[in-house]
């Protein structure tokens, strides 16, 4: 969510929205129905990946540990950043998610974030402009169109945007959070340029996650 995500060509149709924790059968319209389809997408897609198991070891920073799992599906690597965040679950969500378009007053990986239009209480769609990736110079600023879901499972809430990929914020007995974040990345690429990315993308991680880690505690809201 915190990252790169892109529209798919085509949607499916959803007769009716899957109700969770956060959202019980709010009513949307029959023609933004898609959209609330490509959320739920997302949240699946990302619920599966992260139960596949076979992740791979990165690297690991000050406390972030980034791995790394090749799908089949898409024919690329998927990355998964993991670290414990000193703050609410509630809080984190909260912040996130009502606050989303207030991401670049901490996260240095986005330079613009606009709320297009929430659809429920669980889907929004938003642009998000992403900070120049240094050493990958073959990759230009993205700038992009995303729709955005919210979930919950258990203790844990999954934050998702359709490509897929999305963040999980995991409530831990003593009140801290466990904060998981999945990037399957689209950009097109050559095979020369694939370990470059595979450099960039775990540094982007690991940036993202610590630029949380140290904002979050600040929060109020619980």
């Amino acid at each position: 969510m915190l990252l790169f995500f892109a529209f798919a060509d085509e949607f499916q149709s959803l007769a009716q929205h899957r109700g969770n924790a956060f959202n019980t059968l709010h009513p949307v319209p029959f023609d933004l129905l898609p959209y609330v389809e490509q959320g739920e997408s997302a949240f699946r897609e990302v619920k599966a990946t992260l139960e596949k198991g076979a992740w791979s070891f990165e690297r690991e920073d000050d406390g972030v540990q980034v791995r790394s799992l090749y799908s089949d599906k898409y024919k690329r690597y998927v990355f998964l950043s993991e670290t414990v965040i000193n703050a609410s679950v509630e809080a984190i969500v909260e912040e996130l998610w009502w606050h989303y378009d207030e991401a670049t007053a901490w996260n240095r990986e986005t330079t613009g974030v606009e709320i297009i239009k929430r659809i429920s209480p669980d889907t929004m769609i938003a642009r998000t402009i992403g900070a120049d990736q240094g050493a990958a110079q073959f990759s230009t600023r993205r700038d992009f169109l995303s729709v955005y879901s919210r979930r919950q499972v258990g203790d844990s809430f999954y934050l998702g945007s359709f490509y897929p990929s999305g963040d999980v914020f995991t409530r831990r007995a003593d009140g801290t959070t466990t904060f998981q974040s999945v990037l399957n990345i689209d950009i097109k690429v050559y095979a020369i340029f694939d370990p470059i990315v595979r450099l960039v993308t775990p540094l982007s991680l690991i940036k993202v996650a610590k630029a949380l880690r140290a904002y979050a505690p600040t929060l109020m809201r619980d």
